[in-house]
């Protein structure tokens, strides 16, 4: 029995919700008593995790009762902060914006939004900068973890997503696990690695760490760190030297498939492994036990995108599964373990600088004409600032103000020396999170937000999958849900954006997507 369950009873009524921690997208029932969550029990017909639950989603959910946890405004004044009311908040953020706007043009805003928000919400504050403000400059933490996947697999496939549901781990005859230790990162999916092991399926892992899962691997290519690339195109010339393409599907479903042959001409095993430090026989071997097993299926995490060349990591092993077949069939395909629990929802949604929702062009003429129909505003179309050039322009003081939601950036992102500069060169920082977190430290006005246990909406998992989160309780008195904030502070600029409930706001998503 929980101990929250033995202190205040048990529950007098659930509601079905989506896990906020990773990417799996675990379904949990909320136990409720007295307007209080007392309990979170993972749902046997989970269609991710069917009855699984890790320690976090099991049991990490009493931050929600924490007693520092924010429930007013905060305004800096010198070195204190003071309370403020809900309307002046919202009031200075409008007043403060569009005089920044009216004086420095438009690039002198921007915002993180959070891949720890919903769907709508995130949606919503990429229509606020690209209706109100009039740029696309707009990111999300995806920037530092897994948009070498998005840049990776547009590229080759043309879809920033997995190309397989979780599942499919129950059919693969072959798991290749590249750059992740889901047992620890993703504990359902590890688990679920595991039991595919033991019922036959070969497992070969690619990390310079000797994880758990290498440990019960049938191959272990323990690599020099940094060197993803050059090992996985050693795999392909593998291929290609040996005749295990699948020319079928080569010709029937691909093109540039000479350039890549030229590409990985020169990377013989001796080669590769003099780079990657893995002995010629093992790259040769899992190469050809990943071609023959009649099915195999890739997972890659932040190990292969939290580098300089991530995208061209992401592109090699995608142009392995290609030349072998192993996508579009069960038990096959390439699927990215996204850390965080909407990190795919929020890309999908464009909470990015670089495309709109589906990942549209931002000059697409059918897009751009749609855009104007429905949100009255036309659609910028240049591209927006990436969080690193976000950095630049605050350092540079082209870039005056930034709004970030529910994003850690001063504790979670590389160069923190730099970020820190950049946060206190801004002439009006807003953070808007449950916490004062390091970033909030750093702000001029902080927002409270709610809690995924206390509002409605969507997330996006791993997988593509769309499920529902539900409000279990109220939040605090007077905290609004993120996207309220955002309508609210819309409204005061000029521009306003009324829903009813987020399911209007997904509605909209689905006709510009």
């Amino acid at each position: 029995m929980e101990k929250t369950v033995a202190e205040q009873g048990t529950p007098e009524r659930t509601v079905r919700t989506t896990c906020a921690y990773c990417g799996v997208g675990c379904a949990f029932d909320a136990g409720v008593r007295d307007s209080t969550v007392v309990s979170m029990v993972p749902a046997d017909d989970g269609p991710s995790n069917q009855g699984h639950a890790c320690m976090k989603g099991r049991f990490g959910w009493t931050y929600n009762y924490a007693p520092d946890r924010l429930r007013v405004p905060l305004l800096r004044q010198g070195s204190k902060w003071v309370e403020i009311s809900w309307p002046d908040a919202l009031d200075r953020i409008a007043h403060e914006w569009v005089r920044l706007k009216d004086t420095y043009g438009p690039d002198a805003l921007a915002t993180i939004s959070s891949s720890r928000g919903t769907n709508e919400e995130n949606y919503l504050f990429g229509k606020f900068m690209r209706c109100v403000v009039g740029s696309n400059h707009i990111d999300n933490c995806a920037r530092v973890c897994h948009s070498a996947t998005v840049t990776g697999m547009m590229e080759t496939i043309g879809a920033s997503a997995a190309t397989n549901s979780i599942q499919d781990l129950d059919l693969a005859k072959l798991i290749l696990v590249v750059g992740a230790n889901p047992t620890e990162s993703h504990p359902v999916v590890g688990a679920r690695i595991k039991q595919a092991v033991r019922r036959g399926a070969a497992l070969i892992v690619i990390d310079p760490r000797r994880t758990e899962l290498a440990r019960l691997a049938d191959l272990h290519l323990q690599m020099h760190p940094g060197t993803n690339v050059a090992l996985l195109n050693g795999l392909g010339h593998i291929l290609v030297k040996e005749g295990l393409i699948d020319q079928d599907f080569v010709g029937d479903r691909t093109q540039g498939f000479e350039e890549w042959v030229k590409v990985v001409e020169s990377c013989t095993p001796e080669t590769t492994s003099k780079v990657t430090g893995v002995p010629a026989y093992l790259i040769a071997e899992a190469a050809r036990r990943y071609a023959t097993s009649g099915g195999s299926m890739a997972v890659h995490g932040l190990g292969m995108t939290e580098h300089r060349w991530g995208s061209h990591g992401v592109m090699a092993l995608v142009n392995l599964a290609l030349a072998t077949g192993n996508l579009g069939k069960p038990g096959t395909g390439i699927n990215p373990l996204r850390g965080q629990n909407n990190v795919q929802g929020a890309c999908d949604v464009g909470s990015l600088p670089t495309y709109f929702a589906g990942y549209q062009p931002f000059d697409n003429p059918e897009l751009v004409a749609a855009h104007l129909a429905i949100t009255g505003r036309p659609l910028p179309t240049t591209r927006g600032m990436k969080t690193p050039d976000m950095w630049d322009a605050a350092l540079a003081g082209t870039l005056k103000s930034l709004w970030i939601i529910g994003y850690d950036v001063a504790q979670t992102d590389p160069n923190l020396k730099k970020v820190h500069a950049a946060l206190k060169n801004l002439e009006f920082l807003i953070v808007q999170d449950l916490f004062l977190s390091e970033t909030a430290k750093l702000a001029h006005l902080v927002i409270p937000g709610a809690s995924f246990l206390e509002k409605d909406g969507t997330f996006t998992n791993l997988e593509r999958r769309i499920q529902r989160i539900r409000k279990a309780v109220e939040p605090p008195d007077g905290v609004l849900p993120d996207w309220q904030v955002v309508c609210e502070v819309s409204a005061r600029m000029g521009y306003p954006m009324w829903y009813g409930h987020p399911s209007a706001i997904m509605d909209e998503i689905a006709q510009l997507a």
